[in-house]
């Protein structure tokens, strides 16, 4: 057919084009995984998808590794490894993948603690479970320096997180206490967190955090608890 035809061209960019069709059949994904181009071999690695049993040979192309680490299609075996592997950015890969399993990530948390940028993306992770999460906010809370942007800033503060929602209520509360005034603006928004932790935050020596307690409806209903309640005992 034309994309098997396609796919023996003498030109370099017409096998790119076929190796990054969504529509090319495996088999022919397998033929280009073995293209003596490195540019065509990287294109099967990112097709979305390419067979698992491709993706495990490509985990061992220098070029492709790190795309092959980032493929939801990698096996997890493949990824195990990947996960060790001496290149930082073939980890934080694996650290992004949405299929890695949990205990992949877990195992990488562990790992790689000391490394940000890692340890951002396996917080970003959906299959990272609840109990490593609080864990990882928890030890990243014990080291976070007020000069420089931590990984909780760059995770809660700067992106769209949807586990804030699910964090036990011990967890919130040592958010809410973190030295980053961006996450502890994030953290005053938060209807979760107790009231009685809020309005404590209302003491806040950043404007941004007080400010940002005014869009919060657990402090609007503690206010107007409060406003009825004095007005009752003839105070208000």
């Amino acid at each position: 057919d034309v994309l098997s035809s396609l796919a023996g061209s003498a030109k370099t960019i017409v096998r790119i084009i076929v190796a990054e069709n969504t529509t090319t059949p495996p088999s022919l994904l397998e033929q280009l995984s073995s293209d003596t181009n490195e540019d065509v071999r990287q294109r099967v690695a990112e097709n979305e998808h390419a067979p698992a049993a491709v993706l495990e040979t490509l985990a061992n192309d220098d070029s492709c590794r790190e795309l092959a680490a980032y493929n939801t299609n990698t096996p997890p075996h493949v990824l195990d490894i990947l996960s060790k592997d001496e290149d930082e950015e073939v980890r934080s890969a694996v650290a992004m993948n949405k299929s890695t399993p949990a205990h992949i990530l877990e195992a990488m948390l562990e790992a790689d603690e000391e490394n940000q940028v890692i340890v951002s993306n396996l917080l970003r992770n959906p299959n990272l479970s609840l109990d490593c999460l609080s864990n990882a906010i928890v030890k990243e809370l014990r080291r976070e320096d007020e000069d420089d942007r931590s990984v909780l800033q760059d995770v809660i503060a700067f992106d769209v997180v949807n586990w804030l929602s699910e964090l036990p209520v011990s967890t919130l509360v040592a958010l809410s206490h973190s030295s980053s005034i961006y996450v502890r603006r994030t953290m005053a928004t938060n209807s979760l967190l107790p009231a009685a932790r809020l309005i404590l935050m209302s003491r806040d020596s950043d404007n941004g955090v007080v400010d940002s307690l005014a869009s919060n409806p657990t402090v609007q209903m503690a206010v107007d608890t409060l406003s009825c309640l004095l007005v009752r005992s003839g105070v208000g």
